[in-house]
């Protein structure tokens, strides 16, 4: 139908300008985020969405952090002749009181208890009630809980959108999906003649492109993957580097590529260089995004939306270049692990 195809077009023409946009903002993020001060401002932003929620009234109090004593934002020094820069150390001030340590689950579990044994606790955490609880995914030891207030927009995905006709048939409780035994035939077929060889282009004909997570430790699969089964005309989009803790840390600079971006508007980041003198319980200095060295190790410190402040994510990284303003760094593995092969090289 006529309306259908509109509909479809209208869609198709959206998303594209959507990313357009988003490009376009991407690019100006890694341009200027170090020069304005970007991840300082979601740093307040944070701090001050959750400023009355029942874990950073705790902390205050545990602190001594005087009641009256409130973080400013950037407007109050607009009278300053470095506002900008007296902003930036008031808030880190403020912050390193509030957070004299980094944190570790340990200081959230309590938290998380209650707001998964009480389900209308509100404002333990972060502010109001959080969509879902997820949990790690680790083989080894108890799952951690962390509470989420969103999960990655729609818009956001790498993806197009389901024709109107096709959504509404998966969307409805009725539709059942109905086996094809030609289609069935049709795949023995292709492998019975071909193997496995190639077989995504064989399989999916308009396929474009493919989607997937990245880690250090299936990279070994990665290789069987690009040198069997997948045709390398087809590109190879790396996900979002993300966690349980927080789905959103940085992202993928260009196709069949580990090099990752952060992103300074969705956490606030800190990074503890690896060394081989290091306090594995509190080392004492972090590091910003400005002040990264290329092809040195470091492990992500984040303070997110959802709660977590200083949070040691036990992930090490390695500096590769920068996009712009903006370090590039590869996910190299768990701070554990990594550690002590460090160790062990010095």
């Amino acid at each position: 139908m006529w309306w259908s195809w509109f509909l479809n077009k209208c869609l198709l023409i959206f998303q594209y300008l959507l990313i357009q946009y988003k490009g376009i903002h991407f690019n100006y993020d890694g341009k200027y985020s170090i020069k304005y001060k970007t991840n300082h401002k979601t740093l307040f932003n944070i701090l001050k969405q959750n400023k009355n929620t029942k874990f950073l009234l705790y902390q205050r109090q545990k602190v001594n952090f005087n009641k009256d004593e409130n973080i400013k934002s950037a407007e109050d020094f607009k009278y300053e002749i470095l506002f900008k820069q007296v902003f930036i150390f008031h808030l880190q001030f403020c912050f390193r009181k509030l957070f004299p340590k980094y944190t570790t689950y340990s200081d959230y579990r309590s938290y998380v208890m209650e707001i998964m044994n009480d389900g209308h606790a509100t404002n333990i955490m972060s502010v109001g009630y959080p969509i879902a609880v997820t949990n790690t995914s680790g083989t080894s030891g108890d799952p951690k809980h962390f509470p989420v207030e969103g999960t990655i927009p729609a818009d956001e995905l790498l993806s197009s959108p389901l024709p109107i006709n096709v959504r509404l048939a998966l969307e409805s409780t009725k539709y059942h999906l109905s086996p094809n035994p030609s289609r069935a035939q049709e795949l023995r077929k292709i492998v019975g003649e071909n193997g496995f060889h190639h077989v995504n282009t064989c399989f999916w004909l308009n396929l474009k492109c493919g989607v997937c997570i990245i880690s250090p430790s299936i990279r070994q699969f990665e290789l069987k993957l690009l040198s069997t089964y997948w045709n390398p005309d087809i590109p190879i989009f790396p996900y979002v580097y993300g966690m349980s803790e927080h789905h959103r840390i940085s992202v993928p600079l260009k196709p069949n590529s580990y090099n990752l971006i952060p992103l300074p508007r969705s956490v606030y980041y800190e990074f503890i260089a690896l060394t081989d003198d290091d306090d594995e319980n509190q080392p004492s200095e972090s590091f910003e995004l400005h002040q990264l060295e290329q092809d040195k190790y470091y492990e992500v410190v984040l303070t997110t939306y959802d709660g977590l402040y200083r949070y040691r994510t036990d992930d090490i990284i390695k500096v590769t270049g920068h996009y712009y303003s903006l370090p590039a760094w590869q996910l190299i593995g768990s701070f554990k692990v990594i550690k002590e092969v460090f160790v062990l090289r010095q």
